[in-house]
Order: C-alpha cells, then sequence, then structure tokens
C-alpha cells in the first residue's frame, strides 16, 4: 500500500478530489484549500504541486488526455490545465491555464470526460508503443518519446491519438448538463447537447453521470465516426440513456427510480451500477430492466459511515446539499464505494460461482432455470461470458451436464435415503407396498419430478445423448425405468422429441403394451420423424401391437408407399369377426378418405403432393376392385357364391355400405376432375404433368369400372338382386346382405354419378333405379336430391329409347311426382294432362307457368286455342297456385281475354280476391314480387329446367314493359268489387287500402265498409265526407266493452301475483303490453287524431263538441269502475275494500294499477 503525503507542505488541508490517469501512473489530486498536486504512483512522490488557480476549494478532477485535466473548484472556476515535460531535467510543468467557466453562468457541480477505458485498452497500448522500461522506475525512468530517454509519460500531444479531434466532457450544472466536444484548439467548443433538468427531480438535486466507450464496428478502427458511446445520467429519481453516434446525442431510454441516486457508473456496455439513498446498489440493463440489488452498508453501520461525500454546494435555498462525486468506481465486474473511514467492495459473482450459490442453498430448480437462460443467451447481470450465443453454449454446455447428472444423483440419492428409513431394508420395494402404499405413490411422483426435470434440460440444451444413455440407465438403475419412459410421451406429442433410439423405442413400446396404453403408443409414433427411427423396428412393433394408424404414417411418409397400408388392414378385417373388424374397417375408410381428398393421413400431416394425387387414387381404387385372395373367409365364400367373385371392395361394403360408398364418391368430386392449373411446382416436367395428371375422361373411365363392379356385385342387371349371406345357414351370426337401407345407398349412388353422365348403365338397372327412387322406402335429407329431382334428372340425360315410358310413368303417378309425369305427357305431346300434372305440384307452382309460358308460344292453330280454352277456364286453380304469376300470365298472354278470366272467377271469390289485389298492388307499385320463385331449390330448378327457366325469368324481367303495353284499367266497379272482397276476407287491410288510393266513389265505399262493420274504414270514410261526429261516434263505438275486457285482463293477471312483488314503477308497462289493451289505445289514438285534425276547420262551438264527446266517452267506463268511491289524489281507494263489479282491491290486485293502467 502506498501512502501519498508531502511532508513540506505548510498546511494540511483535506482531499476533496482526486483522478488518475487512464494509464494509472500518475494521480491527480485537490485540496480544501484550493491548491492541487500530481503525484508519480510509482515513487510516491509529488510531480508538480499548483498553487494560486483555485481560491476555494477543488471539488472534480479529471484527466481528459494524458497531458490535459479539467479541475473546477467550489465556486463555479473550472479550469483546464496543459502539462508538458522539460527535456533532459525530466521536470513536469504546466504548459498552460485556460479558463472554461468562471462561475457567473452557473456553478460546475462536476465534469465528465468521455475517455477510452478498458474496452479501448489496446488502442492505448498501441499508441504507446512497445518501448522498453526501467524497473528503478521514478520519473526519470517513465521519460519516452525524447531523445536519451528510457521511458516515461507518453503524452497524447506527443505521439498520435485516436482522439486527435477532441475530446467529450459533460459538465454538470444545478438545471441542466452541457455535451460538449473540447477540440485540439481549445478556442474551438463544439456544442453537442444540452439535459435540462428532468421534470419530477428535486430542486436542488444533483446529478450523477457516466460514460461508456464502445465501438459500432472494430475496436482497433482509429476513426472516431464509427464508434457508439452510452451517456448514464441519473437525477434525483429519473435516469436517462442516451448514445453518442456521429457527434449526436440520441436518447435511448428513461425510467424512474424508487430513490434518489447518489452515484452511477457503467460494469459494461450493457449494465449499469445505481446507488440509491436507501444505501442500495441495483444493477440495471440500458433498457432500465433491474437485474439485481442489494444492500452496500455494512451491519453496524449507517448511511454517512458508508460513503463519502462533501458539501461545498448549496441549494437555492442556501441548505448544503451533499455531493457524493468521486465516492463510486468500476473495475471489471467490482465496484469500489468510497467512505470516510473503508472501502466498500461488491463484486458480481461469475455466472459458475452463481449457480453454485444456488446450488448450495438447495435451490436446485433455480439453479437449473439459470442455466438454461445463460444457454438461450440471456446474459443480463453477468459479465465474464462471450458475447455471442454459440460462443456461451460452447463455454457452459460441459458445465451443465455436470449440473444435470449433480441433481439427478442428489435427488436420487435423498429418495434412497427417505425410502431406507422408512423400510429399513434400504429401499425394500415389497416391504414399501406392504407399509406404506402412499409413500410409494410419494416415492413415484419424485423420480417423475426428477425425469420430467431431466427431458426439460436436456431437450431445451440439445443433449438427448446423454437423455437416453446416462439419464436412463440412472433411471433403470433405481428400477424405475417404466416411469422415465412415461415421462417422454408429453414432449414426444408436443414435438420436442422427434426420435427415439431404438431400444429407448422397444422399451417404451413394451411398458405401454404391458399398461395397455397402445393408442398412446400410436399416437408418440405419428409425433416422430421417421428418418430418425429404425423403421423395421418400429413397423415391426406395430404391426405386432396393431398399431395400424402408426403403420400407415410410416408407410406413407417413410415409403411414399399407399398401398401395403391397405393390405395390412384388409388383412385385419378378413381374419377378423364383424364386430372384432368394426373400428380397422373404419379406419381403413377414413384413410381411404384422407388419401383421395388428398390429405395425409393422419389428420395434420399435411397434404399429398398434387403431381402424385391422381396415381394415389388410381392405385387405391384399383386395389378395392382386385379380386380377394382371402379364399376362406366367410366374406369371400358369401359374395364369391352369390356374384360370382369378391372383390375386395366387398369387405367394406359388408361392413358399412353407406359411409364405404360415401369415401368412394371422395375419389370421384367434380373438382377432382378439372385440368390442374399452371401453378405446379416448377420442378415438374411438362411430360411428369402428362404422366401423373390423369383427364376427365380417363378418371371416368375407372369410375365406370367401379360402377360396373358394384352393379355387379349386387346383380342390378338381373331382375332380382342378389342376397349375400355371410357365414353358414346354420348359423346363428349369419348375415343377409344388402339390408333394404343398403339397397338404397347402393341404387342412389349409381343414378347421382348416371344422372351427372359420369357413368352409364343399361335400362335393366335403370329400372331397378326408378322403381327404387318411386318408391315409398325412399328417404332424403337436407344433403341429397329429393327423389323426384333425381328422377327428373335423369330423364335429361338418358335417352328415351332406355326406358319405358308407360311403365315410369305409372311409378311416377303413385309416387305422386307430378313433374316427373307432366315431363312424360309432355314428351308425349299430352299437353293437357301435362298441364293437370304441372298443376297438382302445389310445392313448386311455378312449373305450371313455365310450362303454360312455352306451349303458348309453341302452339299454333286448333292446338293453341284448345290449350287457351282450358288454360281459361282452370284460372281459378292457377291464380290459388300462384298468384303473381297468374297476373303475368293475364298481362302477357291473355290481355284481350280479361272480361272472359274476370267472369270465370266469379264463381270463386277467393280467386278473384287474389286476383283483385294483385292488380291493385302494380296499379299502385308498379311491381310484383318473385324472390319465392328465385329462392326456393333454384339450383336444382337450374339445372334441371335451365333453358325454360331462363326464358321464363327473362320475360318476368320485362315486367314494366308489359304492364305500360298491356294495363288493366282499374274501373269504379272492379275497385268497389275489391274493396267488397277485402271486406270480407281482410277487414284490417280496408283503411289502408283507403288511404293509399284515392281513386273510388265514397257514398258507395262507406256503404260497403258500414255494411260489414269496418268501423275504422268507415270512419275515415266520414271524416272526408265531412261528417266528423259520426266518424267519431264510429270511432268510440265499442269502447265501454274493450275497457272492461281490458280491466278484467288487468284483474286476472294480478290477482295470481303478489303486489308487493312488482314495482310501481313496473305496473304501468306491464299492463300497457297486455294484448287487452291496444284495441283501447287505438281508439283513444284514432280519437284524439280526429278530433286534432278538425279542430281547425270547425267552428269553436263544434270543436268542443267533439272533445266534450271524446272526454265523456272515456269518462263513463271511470265512473263505473269507481263507482261512489272517493279516489285520493293518487289514485288510490281511500275507503272500501272492494269494486263495483265485486272484485276484491285488498289482495294481490291493487286499484291504483287500473288506475293507472286507464291512465
Amino acid at each position: 500500500m502506498l501512502f501519498f503525503w508531502n511532508q513540506g507542505e505548510k498546511t494540511q488541508s483535506p482531499v476533496t478530489a482526486m483522478c488518475f490517469n487512464l494509464q494509472g501512473d500518475l494521480l491527480l489530486v485537490g485540496y480544501g484549500d484550493g491548491h492541487m498536486t500530481i503525484w508519480d504512483v510509482q515513487k510516491a512522490t509529488a510531480a508538480k504541486v499548483i498553487y494560486g488557480e483555485h481560491t476555494g476549494a477543488v471539488v472534480h478532477v479529471c484527466f481528459i488526455r494524458q497531458s490535459k485535466v479539467i479541475t473546477g473548484d467550489s465556486k463555479g472556476l473550472v479550469l483546464l490545465h496543459t502539462f508538458s515535460i522539460i527535456p533532459v531535467i525530466n521536470r513536469l510543468t504546466v504548459k498552460g491555464t485556460q479558463r472554461l467557466f468562471d462561475g457567473n453562468t452557473g456553478i460546475v457541480l462536476s465534469a465528465c470526460p468521455l475517455l477510452a477505458d478498458e474496452s479501448f485498452g489496446s488502442g492505448n497500448s498501441s499508441t504507446q508503443g512497445n518501448l522498453p522500461t526501467s524497473s528503478s522506475g521514478g520519473l526519470g525512468s517513465m521519460m519516452g518519446g525524447v531523445v536519451g530517454v528510457d521511458s516515461g509519460w507518453k503524452f497524447f500531444n506527443e505521439g498520435s491519438s485516436p482522439l486527435e479531434d477532441g475530446v467529450t466532457v459533460m459538465f454538470i450544472m444545478h438545471q441542466h448538463a452541457l455535451v460538449v466536444r473540447l477540440r485540439t484548439n481549445i478556442d474551438h467548443v463544439d456544442h453537442i447537447e444540452n439535459f435540462s433538468r428532468p421534470e419530477g427531480a428535486r430542486e436542488g438535486s444533483i446529478a450523477y453521470a457516466a460514460w461508456k466507450y464502445t465501438s459500432s464496428s472494430t475496436d482497433s478502427s482509429p476513426i472516431d465516426e464509427e464508434r457508439v458511446s452510452w451517456l448514464a445520467l441519473a437525477w434525483d429519481r429519473q435516469v436517462q440513456v442516451a448514445k453518442l453516434v456521429k457527434s449526436k446525442m440520441i436518447r435511448h431510454k428513461d425510467w424512474k427510480l424508487d430513490s434518489a441516486a447518489v452515484g452511477i457508473a457503467w460494469l459494461n456496455d450493457q449494465m449499469l451500477a445505481v446507488l440509491n439513498l436507501k444505501g442500495q446498489l441495483c444493477l440495471f440493463s440500458k433498457d432500465g430492466s433491474e437485474l439485481r440489488r442489494t444492500i452496500f452498508i455494512l451491519d453496524g453501520f449507517v448511511f454517512d459511515d458508508s460513503i463519502l461525500y462533501h458539501t461545498h454546494f448549496s441549494n437555492r435555498f442556501g441548505n448544503p446539499e451533499r455531493h457524493f462525486n468521486n465516492s463510486v468506481a468500476v473495475r471489471g465486474a467490482t465496484v469500489y464505494i468510497l467512505g470516510p473511514s473503508f472501502l466498500t467492495v461488491s463484486r458480481l459473482l461469475p455466472w459458475k460461482e452463481r449457480i453454485e450459490a444456488l446450488k448450495m442453498a438447495g435451490d436446485w430448480m433455480g439453479a437449473l432455470d439459470m442455466a438454461m437462460k445463460l444457454y438461450d443467451g440471456h446474459t443480463q447481470g453477468v459479465v465474464d461470458l462471450p458475447r455471442t450465443v454459440d460462443s456461451i453454449r460452447g463455454a457452459i454446455m460441459p458445465y451443465l451436464v455436470e449440473l444435470l447428472l449433480s441433481y439427478i444423483g442428489y435427488v436420487f440419492e435423498y429418495i434412497s435415503i427417505a425410502l431406507s428409513n422408512h423400510t429399513g431394508k434400504g429401499g425394500a420395494i415389497d416391504g414399501l407396498i406392504d407399509a406404506d402404499r402412499s409413500l410409494l405413490t410419494q416415492r413415484e411422483e419424485q423420480y417423475a419430478r426428477v425425469g420430467g426435470v431431466a427431458v426439460e434440460f436436456c431437450v431445451h440444451i440439445g443433449r438427448n445423448d446423454i437423455l437416453f444413455d446416462t439419464v436412463f440407465s440412472k433411471f433403470v438403475a433405481a428400477q424405475s425405468g417404466g416411469i422415465f419412459l412415461e415421462v417422454l410421451e408429453p414432449y414426444i406429442l408436443k414435438d420436442m422429441l422427434g426420435s427415439l433410439p431404438p431400444e429407448i423405442m422397444q422399451a417404451l413400446v413394451e411398458h405401454y403394451s404391458g399398461k395397455g396404453w397402445l393408442q398412446r403408443v400410436e399416437q408418440c409414433i405419428l409425433h416422430m420423424d421417421i428418418s430418425s427411427l429404425d423403421f423395421n423396428q418400429v413397423v415391426r412393433l406395430c404391426r405386432e401391437h396393431g398399431l395400424y394408424g402408426a403403420l400407415i404414417y410410416l408407410f406413407n411418409q417413410g415409403l411414399n408407399d399407399f398401398r401395403t397400408p391397405l393390405e395390412e388392414l384388409l388383412s385385419v378385417i378378413q381374419n377378423a369377426t364383424r364386430k372384432d373388424a368394426t373400428s380397422t374397417c373404419y379406419r381403413m375408410l377414413v384413410y381411404l378418405k384422407y388419401c383421395f381428398q388428398g390429405l395425409a393421413f393422419p389428420p395434420g400431416h399435411g397434404t399429398i403432393p398434387r403431381a402424385q394425387l391422381h396415381a394415389v387414387r388410381k392405385e387405391l381404387l384399383q386395389f378395392m376392385l382386385e379380386d380377394s385372395k382371402m379364399l376362406t373367409s366367410e366374406v369371400f365364400k358369401g359374395f364369391s357364391s352369390s356374384s360370382g367373385k369378391c372383390p375386395n371392395i366387398c369387405y367394406l361394403l359388408w361392413m358399412d355400405t353407406e359411409a364405404t360408398l360415401e369415401v368412394v364418391k371422395c375419389a370421384f368430386a367434380q373438382e377432382n376432375f378439372e385440368p390442374t392449373s399452371s401453378t405446379l411446382d416448377a420442378s415438374v416436367s411438362k411430360d411428369e404433368e402428362d404422366t401423373d395428371i390423369e383427364s376427365p375422361d380417363s378418371q371416368n373411365i375407372l369410375l365406370q369400372s367401379v360402377v360396373d363392379a358394384i352393379i355387379h356385385i349386387v346383380g342390378l342387371e338381373n331382375e332380382a338382386i342378389h342376397s349375400v349371406v355371410v357365414g353358414t345357414a346354420e348359423s346363428e351370426e349369419s348375415e343377409l346382405w344388402p339390408s333394404v337401407s343398403d339397397f338404397g345407398h347402393i341404387v342412389e349412388f349409381v343414378s347421382f354419378f348416371v344422372s351427372y353422365k359420369r357413368a352409364n348403365a343399361s335400362q335393366r338397372v335403370l329400372k331397378h333405379i326408378l322403381k327404387y327412387l318411386t318408391s315409398s322406402t325412399t328417404s332424403y335429407d337436407d344433403k341429397k336430391m329429393p327423389p323426384q329431382k333425381e328422377v327428373l334428372q335423369l330423364f335429361n340425360v338418358v335417352p328415351q329409347t332406355d326406358w319405358n315410358s308407360d311403365y315410369v310413368l305409372n311409378l311416377c303417378l303413385d309416387a305422386h311426382f307430378h313433374q316427373a309425369c307432366g315431363m312424360i305427357y309432355t314428351a308425349r305431346n299430352q299437353n293437357l294432362a301435362a298441364l293437370d300434372s304441372y298443376m297438382k305440384d302445389t310445392m313448386e307452382p311455378y312449373h305450371a307457368f313455365i310450362f303454360i309460358n312455352k306451349k303458348l308460344l309453341q302452339l299454333a292453330s286448333d292446338e293453341a286455342l284448345s290449350f287457351r280454352s282450358t288454360v281459361i277456364s282452370r284460372f281459378a286453380e292457377l291464380v290459388n297456385l300462384s298468384r303473381e304469376c297468374a297476373f303475368v300470365l293475364v298481362i302477357d298472354h291473355f290481355h284481350d281475354e280479361i272480361q272472359q278470366i274476370l267472369a270465370e272467377l266469379h264463381s270463386d271469390h277467393c280467386s278473384l280476391f287474389l286476383f283483385l289485389k294483385t292488380a291493385i298492388e302494380v296499379h299502385l307499385s308498379g311491381k310484383l314480387d318473385f324472390s319465392e320463385l328465385t329462392a326456393r331449390n333454384y339450383e336444382i330448378v337450374e339445372s334441371l329446367y335451365s333453358g325454360d327457366l331462363e326464358d321464363y325469368l327473362q320475360r318476368l324481367s320485362n315486367l314494366p314493359k308489359l304492364f305500360d303495353r298491356n294495363p288493366i284499367s282499374m274501373t269504379d266497379k272492379l275497385v268497389e268489387l275489391y274493396l267488397e272482397l277485402l271486406c270480407q276476407y281482410e277487414p284490417r287491410s280496408v283503411l289502408k287500402f283507403l288511404e293509399t288510393f284515392d281513386s273510388y266513389r265514397l257514398e258507395r265505399c262507406l256503404l260497403l265498409c258500414l255494411d260489414y262493420g269496418v268501423t275504422d274504414a268507415a270512419a275515415f270514410l266520414q271524416e272526408r265526407v265531412g261528417d266528423v261526429a259520426s266518424a267519431l261516434e264510429l270511432v268510440l263505438a265499442g269502447l265501454d266493452e274493450k275497457v272492461n275486457q281490458f280491466i278484467a285482463s288487468v284483474e286476472n293477471a294480478f290477482s295470481r301475483t303478489s303486489s308487493k312483488s312488482i314495482s310501481e314503477i313496473e305496473q304501468p308497462d306491464i299492463v300497457l303490453n297486455m294484448s287487452e289493451a291496444r284495441p283501447v289505445l287505438d281508439v283513444l289514438r284514432s280519437s284524439i287524431g280526429l278530433c286534432q285534425r278538425n279542430s281547425q276547420r270547425l267552428d269553436p262551438e263544434e270543436s268542443q263538441l267533439l272533445w266534450f264527446q271524446l272526454v265523456d266517452n272515456f269518462s263513463d267506463p271511470l265512473k263505473k269502475l269507481y263507482g261512489s268511491k272517493v279516489v285520493n289524489g293518487k289514485g288510490c281507494w281511500s275507503v272500501g275494500g272492494e269494486t263495483t263489479n265485486g272484485h276484491p282491491t285488498g289482495k294481490g290486485f291493487s286499484q291504483k294499477m287500473v288506475n293507472s293502467a286507464y291512465q
């Protein structure tokens, strides 16, 4: 230890500031009386004592270069001193002193220069050169750069320097901090940034700053513009971090502390050390995340004993402020805190020591967690690791493996000791089971927990070799290998373990098989990387244990083989009973469906390549059509004896006919036959496209083969279908195929492809299809086309010569397929019979009008006259089918016969009303609503009647032109006829009609309304003729009865409910929402509206009479309700407990309710 003390000094002034140069061979010290001393560190002697520059205590000093020093005193005077060496005599002298601040514009509290620290250490060494040094030391021995001198101080101004263009310095004052660059010529100063005291910082608080010199490129680059330097500024509780890039200060992050800062320093370019007034040392990342926190005050000491400060500065109130400048320093990962009587050293432990400390504390999970975070490169708070993740992993990997094995050994030893203490036999399992089964469970849980940690850790660091070799061996030795294997499962299912060594796979399958968990083994195999497995071993295991889903996955993904899994599954079905083979059959069907749809099996494993898809479909379909080789199976015998052969598809049809046919349909879905787009992979050549992707024609050939095979199996070419008996006739388990439903599914399958011209069928087959579709056993749902539509579809695609029209007509008549009958009659040119058939179809009536429209355009001469006459005679029926279409028919084709049609309709008042209603709607709006025509089964109709429907819809689109060309004159007679019918059929619509239609005779219409009792419409007409009083009487007619019904309804409703259960606010809303309240309210609104409309045009006396008549009519029922009882101002009974009609008012129903409801 060296002591620096000048015995020649007259006074013993206290040290108030000090600073080493970067080389550490000179120490500049400032004293309380204003003088300064430069100490030669190696000789422990004063190289230079400076008096007279400062008159106050020197509170901050700093080297900014080897030959330049900034000093500042408590009065705000800041000086720049330049030193030099006098040659020959080797004496340090002050070359010059310049004033930077005089204290008049603000007191500089401290200066913080940006210097090339240890991160730039190589640069310092290079500038000094490799000069020899003398071991004798002393000032003379340290001279350098001067001829005849061995070694010495190499000043920056005497050699090359990476900071030749100036030094960046921050000067901190009370209200702001200035960042400037001092050039070589001190007369030139560049202003870089001004940091104002942040909002929220205490007035008079002192800021503390720290620079960190880094490089954005190479460390040896001498170009300052390529370097990045970081600045940290702590002002009270505010911390600001900024970076200096190319002489520009860029703000990076601001955050707030929970206690005022008293010092700040960089540990490296990522971490900050901050001391606060609570005596805490906190580590932060430069982004503001807190990494560590500890107390730097030793036990038995207080804050003032632990850190040094001075009070030479005062705040604006004249009170001294403690200034902790020069009290904190950092070297490497160590923080030094200078106190009044001792030095506190706080060291950031290396990563390995920190993990070991957690181990020693028993926190194994914390140690392992920290190790994994270091492996991932999360090294915040760590200063002794490389920068790149790969380098970190290489450095810590051996220790990670050692840490894991230590943990496993520690826990295994603990479990063994605990078990031995319990049984007294060193862990005898049999004794443990008898003694305490719960302890065995705890033991297994402990091993499972250790296994989970080991798997998680090894997978995370990529050391599966350690997991399956060393770790697994330890579990086997502890008789817990099965527990370890069970722990692997969730990691396999999460795709974190993609492969297992053969011996581990064998052990896994055997262990799970012993516990009956084969389904879980299969799920594990589906999540493994096939290329990393022992393929033959895994296939053998899957066959032995019936893991057919995994077997499919292995052959599909591993060998690109789609046929072999089918053979495997089919062999299982062939050798098992129907009950035992059910699950395998459905697995096989799911597999086929996925392949036909271009999806990889099992779900979630992508798709089959487009270029390969058609070849896969063809291969699988051909396999299904191949003859079975299992000659001894009961299914083979049954189908062979019935149809002469047994293709492989027979087994699936026997198991589930409907599901099998639906799966086969997927192979021939329409989109599968569209030409392949040009977006195929560029790697597939044109020849490959032509080879792998089949045309629709070639696919239809394959489809025809499938249809023919099914037709042959069932025997649709024969008069009687085949009945297949599976099992001997004597056996109770023998089954007959196909059942009625199975036969229906087969017929619908064949019919579907025949109706879409994808397959052909003989007349005998068509006969079976039509007989089935027209039978009463046929059923359909929303997913299927209705049977009649299928029949019509067949009529459209199959030539008439292929089916017997008489036979088919009788079938359709019995099935009430009116559209089909109409089509057959039309083909025979029996138009009237066809018309009759179409008109019987009330579900889709527009077909009758499409047929009529078509025939009226086609027929001529006598045929046309006869057909028109028939249509007119049946017009009432047509109106009932669709009044809109019937009206259009009149406008379009029968405008000249309108009177004849009206005469025909007079015999059916309902039809006449509908027709006139349509005419009125057209007269008022000029359009009709045909949404039902285009909405109901439009796709089916369009496919069956595309040409006729388009023609009809085209004519409907020209309705406005038709109405203009052939208008129907609405005479008074027709209007009055419609009004009379409206009063009969829709009395509630009369008023609306009279309000919207203004061309009618008032007197005649009034009489009609009065005759049919349509009072609201009659009142409206009375008002129009000027008889307002009569109109009001009509409106008020029957009011007493409506009010009595309303009151009775209220009483009945509330007599069943406690009056306390409903608040007074809710009661009026409940009452007014009753259905009986609406008639009363309608009368009230109508009468008030009538009086308001006529009050202005009548003389005052007549107007008053109207209003009094209104009030009297509504007051009379209220008087009858209350009788002679007295009602208080709130509408409640003051005396009495019963209304005039005898209903009690004291229970359940309050008279107040009647009053409020009436009001």
